[in-house]
């Protein structure tokens, strides 16, 4: 099955993501990655108005330490994360 038609919008800042994302609501959808929400829309489980897509969003690929906690950005990818990680002795369940 192909997904049901939709609006694409790839932002290049995130207030222009909120300010879509506040526009529709529950009609929005954010692309990352692409890795559940493809099938999902695939299979019709999902039918957004529009696909906001966040990928080059330079603000959303950061990874860092904060009060204790590793905050992780919706756009860092897998291959970087395990990179970061291989740094960290301290989170071997992370590394693993």
């Amino acid at each position: 099955m192909k997904p049901a038609p939709f609006a694409y919008a790839r932002v290049d800042t995130l207030d222009e993501a909120l300010e879509l994302l506040e526009r529709y609501g529950e009609e929005a959808r954010v692309l990352a990655g692409g890795q559940s929400l493809a099938p999902m829309l695939n299979m019709r489980l999902v039918q957004p108005e529009v696909l906001i897509d966040i990928g080059a969003l330079c603000d959303l690929d950061t990874i860092e330490r904060v009060d204790g906690y590793v905050r992780v950005g919706a756009t860092v990818t897998q291959q970087r994360m395990a990179s970061w990680a291989r740094t960290e002795p301290s989170l071997p369940l992370l590394n693993e």
